[in-house]
């Protein structure tokens, strides 16, 4: 299922609220240079109130795997944050459009969830998804299948004139629902606005 958001920004703050919101001591784990950590006004801490990780990215985008686990935390030491969500790019920014294949969002998704917590969370800021899946030849829904959800922006790739959409399961969407109202997003007019995602 998919939400339509404003911007960006929102999507992805949206998405943290959603994912970390049976707590207030939860941690994310994102790239030093991804767009979240940079350019989104530190809005994962300020408004979400988690904390994060954050891991130097190698050349082509990716996070190191003994990383991810030397950072993973669980909640039975009283002095960590437990680490609920990790966070990928792609295509990434910073980096210069690196594109994470299919097998490196897998492997990722699959670490996470059997050897660190099967219910940790994997969101892709997609902001570029549509960059990767033309660089890829792969289409989106397969490039995307192992994360727990997708921002996607409209504006970029598509040509839109506005808006992302937030993907993820109906449950994910149910509770981004709500938070995307708490952060002013929703919007009685958004088909005007939603129409045109549609026919890009």
């Amino acid at each position: 299922k998919g939400l339509f958001v404003p911007t960006g920004t929102m999507s992805n703050l949206v998405a943290i609220l959603s994912h970390c919101s049976d707590s207030s001591s939860n941690e994310m784990i994102i790239g030093s240079l991804s767009h979240i950590n940079l350019w989104e006004g530190g809005g994962m801490s300020n408004l979400a109130g988690v904390s994060t990780k954050q891991i130097q990215e190698n050349d082509d985008g990716t996070l190191d795997a003994h990383s991810i686990r030397d950072f993973y935390r669980t909640d039975d030491d009283d002095h960590f944050a437990k680490t609920k969500l990790i966070c990928l790019e792609n295509t990434h920014n910073m980096m210069g459009g690196a594109t994470l294949t299919k097998e490196y969002i897998d492997s990722v998704s699959n670490m996470a969830k059997t050897e660190l917590d099967p219910k940790i969370k994997l969101h892709i800021d997609g902001a570029r998804i549509f960059h990767a899946s033309t660089s890829l030849g792969i289409d989106i829904k397969d490039l995307c299948h192992s994360a727990d959800s997708v921002s996607i922006c409209l504006s970029k790739g598509l040509g839109a004139p506005l808006g992302s959409v937030l993907v993820g399961d109906k449950e994910f969407i149910r509770i981004a629902k709500r938070a995307r109202k708490r952060c002013g997003g929703g919007m009685r007019q958004v088909g005007v606005v939603a129409c045109m995602g549609m026919f890009a």
